[in-house]
């Protein structure tokens, strides 16, 4: 090897080795606490829970009508806490009803509007009979019609 490159060798396994033995002092950082004003705070949100807390839950909807207990009951499995009133069961059902009840009235429109005009005709009919039995005569569609005005 040449002569420079062993002295770059040996100046730098020198200085690495100062600087390890430098950095393996036994002197501690001590630090001092200072009694001072307090300059930031610090905000954190979160939940409390009681060791014997429990989530009670209906498998119902609805509004609460009665409750049955009191804090500091002591309560059991499948004891009932509240009483709940469901009325929107109720008005859902109605209003099914209401619908079902519309269209059918929409879908029999045409059927009733046909009746409509079988009873005018029927009605028709029977003023004729009427005015033909009183005058005990008879008379064509179009006399009829206008002597009946």
């Amino acid at each position: 090897m040449s002569r420079p490159k062993t002295m770059k060798r040996t100046t730098l396994t020198i200085l690495s080795l100062f600087i390890f033995l430098a950095s393996c002092s036994d002197k501690l950082e001590k630090t001092k606490p200072i009694r001072e004003q307090i300059t930031e705070s610090v905000y954190a949100s979160g939940v409390v829970k009681s060791k014997n807390q429990y989530k009670v839950f209906s498998l119902a909807n609805g509004l609460i009508d009665k409750i049955l207990v009191s804090e500091g009951d002591l309560v059991k499995k499948g004891d009932v806490l509240i009483r709940l009133v469901n009325t929107s069961t109720e008005l859902n059902t109605e209003n099914a009803k209401l619908s079902a009840d519309y269209a059918a009235v929409a879908a029999n429109s045409e059927k009733l509007d046909e009746l409509k005009i079988s009873i005018e005709m029927a009605r028709i009919r029977w003023k004729t009979i009427i005015y033909c039995t009183k005058n005990k005569r008879t008379f064509g569609p179009s006399e009829l019609v206008h002597k009946m005005n």
